[in-house]
């Protein structure tokens, strides 16, 4: 019988990268070169800043399927690692299990729009063959996989998870910066931090799914 997962990934910026980002765009109708030169630096430094929510130019941190069967009894499977291939075939094995043929029922908070579809680009740029197809998991109507921000706020509309989470339960997420990823990746202390706070994340649409269970779906 398939497992529920709370699926939820971190990405950082990969800067091997940069130098092919594309050019910026700015407004044409800007005419004075001061401005102009202006508007260029701060639309390069949005671009460094979004690398990492871009598949083609972020990879994956670090992942984790969080999952309880009795209360306080925690089937956590996860990862973090500066060598993103790794972490790609760990997941792709438990997206579909070779010796029973079977795949989990995923959880996730904007699984549809951002954490299934990086994945399966990254699966992309790394050549990595997988069972089921993206759209196995992302159509509108499942049974393999619930987008709790979907089912919440409604399909096209965004809502954070700690919005959520501290108007329900009164607690949400704990503080992390996400820039210094690229440095806590190397160290083993901050491979350690960076699944502490994915794992926090999994745990809480975990939490959410519950509380929605039998009510919102």
């Amino acid at each position: 019988m398939a497992i529920d997962y709370a699926l939820d990934i971190e990405t950082y910026p990969d800067v091997g990268m940069i130098g092919k980002l594309p050019e910026p765009e700015i407004s044409k109708v800007l005419k004075d070169p001061a401005k102009i030169e202006a508007a260029k630096i701060e639309a390069k430094e949005k671009q460094l800043q979004d690398m990492a929510l871009n598949p083609l130019y972020g990879k994956i941190a670090a992942y984790t399927f969080f999952s309880s069967d009795v209360e306080d009894v925690w089937t956590i499977y996860n990862g973090c690692s500066d060598n993103e291939i790794q972490l790609l075939y760990e997941i792709r094995d438990i997206l579909y299990d070779k010796e029973t043929k079977t795949t989990p029922f995923l959880i996730t908070w904007n699984g549809t729009n951002f954490d299934l579809p990086f994945i399966y680009k990254r699966f992309i740029l790394n050549d990595i063959q997988i069972k089921y197809s993206l759209s196995y998991w992302t159509k509108k109507y499942n049974e393999t996989h619930i987008d709790l921000m979907q089912v919440w706020a409604g399909y096209g509309k965004y809502e954070k998870l700690d919005t959520v989470c501290k108007a329900i339960f009164g607690y949400g997420k704990k503080e992390f910066d996400f820039r210094k990823i690229p440095e806590l990746i190397t160290i083993e202390a901050g491979k350690d931090k960076i699944l502490e706070y994915n794992t926090q994340d999994a745990r809480l649409v975990f939490d959410l799914y519950n509380k929605f269970n039998g009510i919102l779906f």
